[in-house]
């Protein structure tokens, strides 16, 4: 007969992301965590434990980790649950490193500790995207400057012409000219309309 613990474990485990434990005290120690947070650093519990003392902060980015504590800081003030992304190092090589997202609420304090509860999401994949996309929009605002162009699109269904000026964020601002056929014809001559 399983008791609700062994039960408990079974379920954390298939659970697709890291669910932790953590106490804060200048550092995030690891008091609970399931499997995907070792499988996703593609070592095991004990391996973790010998190379960082369950210390979760040291696999953290340094800059990351003081923007970290600063965002927790910040959520015990203000009574709220921390998000924020990070980067972290991965235990294949040193130069390498994921993106993960944290969101955690706070538990109380244990012998003087803040314990945090956190669910931890990798978003490697989405994160690599977006800074791929940025480069790309870099890219393009670059070439539009350079080229003194205006940029115009024309909606036919909706009838709206939307455009950007030169010296505008070619990406973000555009303005929009609705009922835009009508507000043509009244500034054509009605000879040249005609042709």
């Amino acid at each position: 007969k399983w008791h609700m613990n062994e039960n408990l474990e079974i379920l954390m485990n298939n659970i697709p992301c890291v669910v932790t434990k953590m106490r804060y005290d200048n550092g995030l120690v690891i008091e609970y965590a399931n499997d995907p947070l070792y499988e996703l650093m593609q070592v095991s519990r004990e391996e973790f434990f010998e190379k960082y003392e369950n210390h979760y902060e040291r696999i953290i980015f340094p800059k990351d980790w003081k923007n970290l504590q600063k965002c927790i800081e910040k959520a015990i003030i203000n009574k709220e649950q921390i998000q924020m992304e990070y980067r972290v190092i991965t235990g294949r090589r040193e130069q390498d490193y994921e993106w993960r997202s944290m969101q955690a609420s706070m538990l109380g304090e244990q012998d003087g500790s803040l314990m945090l509860q956190c669910v931890i999401t990798d978003i490697t994949d989405t994160k690599l995207t977006q800074l791929e996309l940025e480069k790309e929009r870099e890219k393009l605002r670059a070439v539009i400057k350079m080229s003194g162009d205006m940029m115009f699109e024309y909606d036919i269904a909706r009838d709206h012409m939307t455009y950007t000026n030169t010296g505008d964020d070619v990406l973000f601002f555009r303005q929009i000219t609705k009922n835009y056929t009508k507000k043509l014809s009244d500034i054509i001559m009605e000879e040249d309309a005609e042709a």
